[in-house]
């Protein structure tokens, strides 16, 4: 007899933090966000982490992102990559705006400080579709 496991994301990443693991990552594209956010809020409070609180603010950046992390570093840690190519309707090709990225990230880090993260980190990753990270962390 076959068993079928169904997947459940926000199970997963609830197991990843109440059963003593202390290091791991779930990785969110763009069109899963919203599970992301359900991952977020599911760690209900962690020291100075607050899941709703983080959850809200994540809802309030999600439409400026790429893709999104959830998991923890001993505490939990986000990270949030912006997208810096956006297609041109007029010309039909994609185009780099990296001021529009770099302003989402400011957004992304004057947001989160109402969040409490205790480290709100950005840097260049350089990849073709994004070039900006943020790392947020919570002790």
């Amino acid at each position: 007899m076959k068993t079928i496991t169904l997947r459940n994301t926000v199970e997963f990443c609830n197991i990843g933090y109440n059963d003593a693991c202390i290091y791991f990552l779930l990785r969110f594209n763009r069109y899963e966000l919203d599970v992301a956010k359900k991952c977020i809020a599911s760690v209900t409070e962690y020291n100075e982490y607050k899941g709703k609180t983080v959850a809200a603010a994540f809802a309030k950046v999600q439409d400026s992102l790429y893709r999104a992390a959830f998991g923890r570093e001993g505490s939990p840690v986000l990270y949030l990559t912006v997208q810096s190519r956006f297609w041109d309707k007029e010309k039909e090709e994609w185009i780099e705006d990296e001021a529009k990225a770099l302003a989402a990230v400011e957004r992304i880090k004057a947001v989160f400080k109402k969040a409490e993260a205790d480290e709100i980190d950005s840097y260049n990753e350089a990849s073709e579709d994004s070039k900006y990270t943020v790392r947020l962390w919570w002790d």
